[in-house]
């Protein structure tokens, strides 16, 4: 299984999300952007296949990963504050 040490790290940074991360309410309206930024910086720091990311977050199909991923990326373009926050993350892993 996948160890994605960015669980953590997202932990840190958006506390409240901490039950969120791994385990995700059914239905596409559900939104947690927690969730989708720990896969975005799985795959962006950690290197990890979609497949890999998706298992790792209970996923049936690694199409969700891929649109968890896209929907992130989509929305740190716009949100400057949430890249910000991203930014701090990462760097915690690259400093």
């Amino acid at each position: 299984m996948l160890n994605l040490k960015s669980e953590t790290s997202v932990y840190k940074t958006f506390p409240y999300a901490e039950k969120g991360i791994i385990r995700s309410k059914k239905g596409r309206s559900q939104y947690n952007i927690p969730r989708k930024i720990a896969m975005y910086i799985a795959q962006k720091c950690g290197d990890y296949r979609l497949k890999g990311i998706a298992d790792a977050f209970g996923l049936a199909h690694y199409g969700g990963a891929s649109s968890a991923i896209h929907h992130a990326s989509e929305t740190i373009k716009i949100d400057t504050q949430l890249m910000n926050r991203i930014n701090s993350i990462i760097n915690r892993f690259d400093p």
